[in-house]
Parts: C-alpha cells; structure tokens; sequence
C-alpha cells in the first residue's frame, strides 16, 4: 500500500514540473494557457539592424514548447516552459531561466525588458 502511495505521489510531482506548475500568488494561472500557439509584437518599435528603419520585434510561442525571437536583425530560438505567470527559457543544460512574464489584464507578454502584446 505504502509502495502505491509513494509511486502515486511521484507521478504527481512530476507532472506538476512538467507543466511548471500554478502561479506564486496562488491564483492558479499559468502563462502557458495563454501564450501557446501565439505571436506577439512588440508595442514600440525597436532597432532592426544598422541603417535599418525601427520596426516591432516579434515573439513565437509554438504548441511543441518552442519559441522563435525576431530581435533587432537576429533570430533566437528555443525550448520554454511556463511557472505560474512567469515564463521560462529552458537552457542546454535542461535548467530554466527566467525570460519573461504574463500580465492576464492586458495580455502582455514582458520578454526581457520588452513589452510585447
């Protein structure tokens, strides 16, 4: 019975990490349920390359867990999760690290310093 209990508890723990797990403030939410399968604009124009014209930095969120970042003249991509409302780089290492937040009221994505919507 006790073998049971632990391998059910396991199982749990595990999905928890796997799909990052509910917000801090205990609302609950995740970032996730909002982004996936999204494209975001930056609000401001930003810089695109030398002697280029400013023009709106674009971020991907696909439903395979990947992001593409249109910054400037560049291009990133990468895995991502999500942990509450914060969202998550995951690095090659397979840690995480904090790349951005999600503010539900006015569907804004923060990547960085950059406000995206």
């Amino acid at each position: 019975m006790m073998k049971i209990l632990n391998l059910a508890v396991l199982t749990l723990a595990l999905g928890v990490l796997a799909c990052g797990g509910e917000d801090e403030s205990g609302s609950g939410e995740n970032a996730c349920d909002y982004i996936v399968g999204n494209n975001y604009s930056s609000v401001e124009d930003l810089e695109c390359g030398v002697g280029k014209s400013p023009c709106p930095w674009q971020l991907f969120f696909n439903s395979d867990m990947r992001y593409e970042y249109r910054h400037s003249d560049q291009v990133s991509y990468g895995d991502y999760s999500c942990k509450g409302l914060s969202i998550q780089r995951v690095t090659p290492s397979g840690g995480l690290s904090e790349a951005g937040t999600y503010e539900v009221e006015t569907a804004t994505v923060t990547w960085g310093e950059v406000a995206y919507q």
